[in-house]
């Protein structure tokens, strides 16, 4: 009982987020990253006098971010690039124990990510991209380690709500981890 508890609580927090905030953060980075490879583009065939090194920097970046946001929402959603549709295959019961060993190697692969983003935090110090002066690649770190934790919570709480349909006697499956039919 326990156990369904503190999945429900993990459920309802992430559940409570709004999607359309991911989303739009989403759109946005994608304008961002379109615009900055478009004024790359013309820069190549119209010479604009003002050396503009710094709009590749800026598209590079932004599909960092935009992989990083998008990443806790593809897997919340199972819209990651995964073996599920060769899972589907399996019993309901056979699919829940594979689904629970991927979550467990990708729960430590990401408590890697996670030490490794906040070890390079630390080395890096004042260190900033070559043509964008201000921008510190420390924040890049911090971001990844954010995005890697989120995906924690949110692998975790599948993880439990898996754990909770393979402890039920009628291997129903609870609200707390995903559908399969």
């Amino acid at each position: 009982m326990p156990l369904q508890a503190l999945s429900r609580i993990a459920t309802d927090i992430i559940g409570k987020k709004d999607d359309s905030i991911i989303q739009i953060a989403g759109i946005l980075l994608l304008h961002l990253m379109l615009i900055t490879g478009l004024i790359q583009i013309f820069n190549r065939f119209i010479d604009i006098s003002v050396g503009l090194y710094w709009v590749g920097e800026i598209t590079r970046t932004t599909l960092v971010f935009l992989t990083l946001v998008a990443l806790p929402y593809l897997f919340k959603h199972n819209l990651d690039i995964s073996f599920l549709p060769i899972l589907e295959r399996f019993s309901n019961e056979t699919y829940n124990v594979l689904i629970l060993v991927r979550n467990i190697l990708l729960i430590g692969f990401l408590v890697i990510m996670v030490q490794s983003s906040y070890l390079s935090y630390y080395q890096v110090n004042s260190i900033t991209l070559p043509t964008i002066r201000w921008f510190y690649i420390r924040w890049i770190y911090a971001v990844m380690a954010v995005s890697f934790g989120a995906t924690i919570v949110y692998v975790i709480s599948d993880t439990l709500g898996k754990l909770i349909a393979l402890a039920s006697t009628d291997g129903v499956e609870t609200d707390a981890g995903d559908d399969h039919v």
